[in-house]
């Protein structure tokens, strides 16, 4: 229950940031974790090199689902480390 309240949390976080049009480190990686990557894990690290430029944030967060941004995680490590 509590964590689908915190995604509920993150999401609306998400669409406030998205309507203002900046989106913060933070406010990323928080929609990082609650899409699935635990910290530690591959999709996790390449969120913390990506999201340093404001284009790649702004980027994922036109995705609009938990798994559709895990995917593209995964698909951004597997392309930089030849995975």
């Amino acid at each position: 229950m509590q964590e689908q309240v915190t995604r509920i949390a993150n999401s609306a976080d998400a669409l406030a940031a998205k309507k203002l049009g900046e989106v913060t480190i933070k406010q990323v990686m928080d929609l990082v974790v609650s899409c699935g990557a635990r910290i530690g894990s591959n999709e996790h690290f390449i969120g913390t090199k990506l999201f340093i430029k404001k284009e790649q944030r702004e980027m994922f967060m036109t995705l609009d689902t938990d798994e559709s941004r895990f995917l593209w995680l995964s698909r951004h490590y597997n392309e930089q480390y030849n995975a």
